[in-house]
């Protein structure tokens, strides 16, 4: 898309699966606002819902400001397919953006945790995706979605707190310290939460995350063996990634970012894990997704700059 504009503005978007981020910088790389939002992946709420808490969002992080002016970038989760980014692309191209691109949340987290580097990305939050990229070639090792994908996400380490709490109450399966940090935390019997998980959907049960970290910590034997499992899961995709990069790379950096990349009983264990793959170094990204959506806007623009 050609810019007819000079651009003065940069707006980065993470549309992930708990939360939606956007930032708001200028030419001078000084953060104007910020702003988090509900969740907008299509594939959880459908592209009409999402559209609109994309446009809600939008509208007030832009109040006042010329979009003609702006470069945006938007980094959707479900967004990465060609029909969903034909989709919302068709839908961003209505706000009049001097120039704008639309992708899945991973090039968000590539443009973060890697720039420039060849590498390895992994999204530890509500789901889970792993890229490797290698120039300008990239590959995807999961991220298929909750029903398809087999660990390693919020999801997975909620869902498989739930099996263990109602496995726990029923007889078939062993006593657990889960039982009681999820009657804490939702303060209802097992027969009434049941409506409410499917009632909350993915979200809901990825919220029961945190209570597998806590329970591990004081040292739950179901607890340690769920993160043992899904940090398992982590480690095979990523070692699915490191064999799509080229033999002669010495190093290669394992960018972990999301909400479990901020657990140290899971990157623990993943470190465990790759250690027999000496190559594969764990970096923990230290800035939000959004930023690399709003670098991301920022190479959009770059190409013109000079005619500003």
């Amino acid at each position: 898309m050609n810019m007819q504009e000079c651009i003065r503005y940069f707006l980065g978007i993470d549309g992930g699966g708990t939360k939606t981020a956007l930032l708001l910088k200028d030419r001078e790389g000084t953060v104007l606002r910020e702003l988090c939002t509900d969740a907008c992946n299509p594939m959880d709420i459908g592209f009409e819902r999402a559209q609109a808490v994309l446009r809600s969002a939008i509208d007030d992080i832009c109040a006042g400001i010329d979009l003609s002016e702006t470069a945006m970038f938007a980094g959707i989760a479900g967004g990465g397919s060609l029909s969903a980014r034909q989709t919302l692309a068709a839908f961003f191209a209505d706000f009049g953006f001097g120039v704008f691109d639309c992708d899945g949340d991973n090039r968000n987290i590539l443009e973060a945790g890697l720039g420039s580097r060849d590498g390895i990305c992994a999204i530890l939050g509500t789901g889970i995706c792993v890229q490797a990229k290698h120039g300008d070639t990239l590959h995807r090792i999961g991220g298929w979605g909750y029903f398809i994908d087999k660990g390693g996400s919020g999801f997975n380490l909620g869902r498989d707190a739930l099996d263990a709490y109602y496995s726990a109450h029923d007889g078939s399966g062993p006593d657990t310290l889960l039982t009681s940090l999820i009657e804490e935390k939702t303060q209802c019997s097992p027969e009434a939460l049941v409506s409410r998980i499917y009632a909350g959907g993915k979200t809901f049960v990825a919220s029961f995350a945190p209570l597998v970290t806590e329970a591990a910590r004081r040292g739950d034997r179901m607890a340690l063996s769920i993160l043992d499992t899904n940090a398992h899961c982590i480690a095979r995709l990523i070692f699915a990634a490191e064999n799509r990069l080229p033999a002669e790379m010495n190093t290669v950096p394992v960018v972990l970012c999301g909400g479990l990349s901020k657990e140290p009983e899971i990157v623990s264990r993943l470190e465990r894990f790759l250690s027999s793959h000496p190559r594969l170094t764990i970096e923990c990204m230290t800035c939000e997704p959004v930023w690399g959506a709003a670098m991301a806007a920022q190479k959009l623009g770059k190409a013109e700059e000079s005619s500003c």
